[in-house]
This record gives C-alpha cells, structure tokens and sequence, in this order.
C-alpha cells in the first residue's frame, strides 16, 4: 500500500497490509508500537531497535516491557513522549 502522510521525514505511517508487513519491516531501521508479543518477538528476530508503549489495562503489554527491558531489547515508555519519540 501507499504510506500515508509521513509525519517527519524519516517516520512512514503504513496502513494495514499482509503482503507489505514484512518487507517494510525488513526496510525499517526501528519499529514504535504496543507492547503485544507478536511485533516485539518479529522486530527483535530483525535485529530491529524496538520502542514500546503498552496499551492501558493490559497486564500482559506491561509484563513483556519487564522483560524486553530486562533483555535490553527495547525502550518504553508509558506515555507517548516527544523527546522519547525523537531520541
């Protein structure tokens, strides 16, 4: 699919697309998302730098940040932070 409006330069929004997943992520040089085990385990099999926020209420996001911080495989934050975002 088409990226839609990218928000810098270097950030690309891709909207929903199987075929086009994994070689965007194969392209990227970091993944920013929730904190689901399924994308964390994918950007980390990439060797791709990983930066996570779990979704309130979700008890499990907020388990797989202890252990991707105890891994050192990924940042987090708890809420979006723009100097977080920009580092």
């Amino acid at each position: 699919t088409k990226p839609l409006k990218p928000l810098a330069e270097h950030i690309h929004w891709h909207g929903f697309n199987r075929e086009g997943f994994k070689q965007h992520m194969a392209q990227c040089g970091g993944v920013i998302g929730n904190a689901g085990f399924e994308l964390a385990s994918e950007a980390m099999t990439l060797g791709k730098k990983l930066l996570v926020k779990p979704l309130q209420g979700q008890f499990e996001q907020s388990a797989n940040v202890a252990a991707l911080e105890l891994l050192a495989a990924a940042e987090s934050m708890q809420t979006l932070d723009p100097a977080v975002l920009k580092r």
